[in-house]
């Protein structure tokens, strides 16, 4: 089948200015409400920061690991590659620096298994390939390093009374019908 009516994974090639036009406006609609809520923010930051900063606690932490490769052996605890792109791990500042400045971020696992999970980006087989081999890398060319330290200021995310002044302080936002 050739011409305007052969299908596509759904519908037709005729769609094809039809969807676009769809995604367009979604896009549009989620730039609007993303900016509208940001707006709102702004305007009570001060309240919002000092809601989550009230529930940090500190953190101690005994034994946790970092795994890198053989040639940042050196400075294992260096957060310089989080700042790379791509392969940056988690940075809110990769996607608009301009309005959300970017952050070191250090990487550390409770135990030896995840960390290498989170340098390889696997902890099992695939097939008949470990995760060294699907990484390119040697298992002989990993270094994992024994971390202990003190946090001083921790929000855990995973407790709702810790986000409850949070919400409390965003529930009413009321977004514009038009």
């Amino acid at each position: 089948m050739n011409g305007p009516d052969e299908p596509l994974d759904f519908g037709s090639i005729a769609d094809i200015p039809k969807s676009k036009e769809l995604f367009e406006r979604r896009a549009q609609f989620h730039w609007e409400y993303y900016s509208e809520l940001a707006f709102l923010r702004s305007k009570i930051y001060d309240s919002l920061k000092a809601s989550l900063r009230e529930r940090t606690k500190s953190f101690e932490f005994s034994k946790w690991q970092r795994a890198v490769k053989y040639r940042y052996s050196l400075m294992p605890l260096s957060t310089k590659g989080s700042f790379s792109d791509p392969g940056g791990r988690f940075n809110i500042g990769a996607i608009d620096p301009s309005r959300f400045p970017l952050f070191p971020a250090l990487y550390l696992a409770s135990d030896k298994k995840t960390a290498l999970a989170e340098l390889l980006g696997r902890d099992g087989p695939a097939d008949s390939l470990t995760p060294e081999e699907l990484a390119l890398t040697k298992s002989t060319s990993i270094t994992v390093v024994s971390v202990s330290g003190r946090l001083e200021s921790v929000l855990d995310v995973r407790d709702a009374k810790n986000l409850a002044g949070f919400i409390n302080l965003i529930r009413d936002f009321r977004i514009p019908a038009n």
